[in-house]
């Protein structure tokens, strides 16, 4: 019944600890009664998530710890906050903060096992159906993926729940019953228990065909994503001789290309940079970046994430919000904090032969600030003042310009992040010049 040929592949991964995602209901109760008995000298814990939508999580957390004291398994539990305005729904919500709360406790060397069975990867590929998906989500749930520094493990996706339900009845196993499970107005809950049960009625096998067809989606998206990793390899190629960056994609590579392709390579690319992937009604965006002028500095736009252009080539950004306003000082240990999550800014000691340096008189160390661009900055070098915004228009995306902060000595402007612009006496101490965000 439980996945044996899974866990022998787990521990190829050679891990030295394995986690549990151990809510306290039957799937994640059988699961970790079955590795407790399988983990042999590797080390196994739990990971209780406490929502705070339930009126009983302070109970489940304590029906857990009991459990994981039975057992002997070291249990730790995490409270965080759902947030229902992230737009995502409040199933999608919870899933998100679950995740990052059960990301904490994975390393290069731990494996996370999660419950999911095959009645949940029947529900998810008919949630992915009336969502309209690709093969990226009617290949649901695969059976391990990457995740955090290490890998997850779903060992139950062939086991049904009922074949779950027989495991634990035999073995006298208490579990808690969520009462939100019978919630309707929830898709996954609404399916489970209204559509599955009707679609069965007329196919008796739906689920196990439900289930196989994710698997069949899952080799077809493994080809694939071997072709857009060619693709990507080419555009990168491409870009090598256009861009110093490695995460940009050529705006002529993709024009050639067709608009499946296209759509293809981009959303391989954005994947592995970590980006968020645009919803199916988002694509447009990208054909506008594409086709408007350069001038314009176009931008896509969607939910997580943007596309910008700048100098003949795309690049992944983080949604752009606007720098604080002020003025920030260094401390005596030559440190500036900013507000925020902007970080702070650091000057060390160099060598006085290192390159990339600013060299300060000592004596003008507590002239120092940091601000950020409000236009019509200037700078020194060779003996005239230049304007930021020229050195900009040849250099610097647009969207990084008034991210980045200033370092000015009294109304002088000496550097831009961490890049120095003025000249200096090279008879002054030097220092680099870091900025940690």
């Amino acid at each position: 019944m439980l996945s044996g040929e899974l866990l022998a592949a787990s521990r190829q991964l050679a891990a030295k600890r394995w986690v549990v995602a151990f809510s306290g209901g039957l799937d994640s109760t059988v699961l970790l009664h079955w590795l407790a008995a399988e983990v042999g000298d590797i080390a196994l814990s739990a990971v209780h998530v406490n929502h705070g939508l339930q009126a009983g999580g302070d109970s489940w957390a304590e029906h857990c710890q009991t459990q994981c004291e039975q057992l002997a398994v070291p249990l730790r539990v995490e409270r965080v906050r759902v947030d229902i305005g992230s737009g995502e729904g409040l199933e999608g919500a919870a899933r998100s903060a679950r995740y990052a709360a059960l990301a904490k406790h994975v390393d290069s060397q731990t494996l996370l096992f999660t419950a999911h069975h095959a009645d949940d990867q029947a529900e998810s590929v008919l949630l992915a159906l009336m969502r309209g998906s690709g093969s990226d989500g009617l290949a649901a749930m695969p059976p391990t993926r990457a995740f955090a520094d290490g890998h997850l493990v779903r060992p139950l996706l062939s086991t049904g729940r009922e074949e779950l339900r027989q495991w634990a009845r035999a073995r006298k196993l208490n579990w808690i019953e969520d009462p939100s499970n019978s919630d309707e107005t929830l898709r996954r809950n609404f399916i489970r228990r209204q559509v599955l049960p009707l679609l069965e009625q007329q196919w008796p096998a739906a689920k196990k065909n439900l289930v196989r067809a994710a698997g069949l989606q899952a080799e077809q998206r493994g080809l694939l994503e071997a072709h857009a990793a060619e693709l990507l390899l080419a555009a990168r190629q491409r870009a090598g001789s256009q861009s110093s960056s490695s995460d940009a994609l050529s705006v002529d590579y993709l024009k050639s290309l067709g608009q499946s392709a296209r759509k293809l390579l981009v959303r391989q690319w954005l994947r592995e940079q970590g980006r968020p992937l645009p919803s199916q009604h988002n694509w447009s965006g990208l054909d506008e970046t594409l086709a408007a002028a350069a001038e314009q500095s176009p931008v896509w736009h969607y939910v997580g994430g943007e596309v910008r252009r700048f100098q003949g080539m795309l690049y992944a950004v983080q949604p752009v919000v606007d720098a604080p306003v002020g003025e920030w000082h260094f401390s005596d240990q030559l440190c500036c904090q900013l507000p925020g999550d902007w970080g702070s800014i650091t000057l060390t000691e160099a060598k006085p032969d290192a390159p990339d340096v600013i060299r300060l008189d000592p004596a003008s160390l507590g002239s120092l600030r940091i601000t950020f661009r409000r236009g019509g900055e200037k700078y020194l070098r060779s003996g005239q003042h230049r304007l930021l915004k020229q050195w900009f228009q040849q250099r610097i995306p647009p969207w990084q310009r008034n991210q980045t902060p200033l370092l000015l000595c009294g109304k002088e402007l000496l550097a831009f992040g961490e890049t120095v612009l003025a000249d200096s006496d090279p008879r002054l101490p030097a220092y680099h010049i870091q900025w940690c965000k």
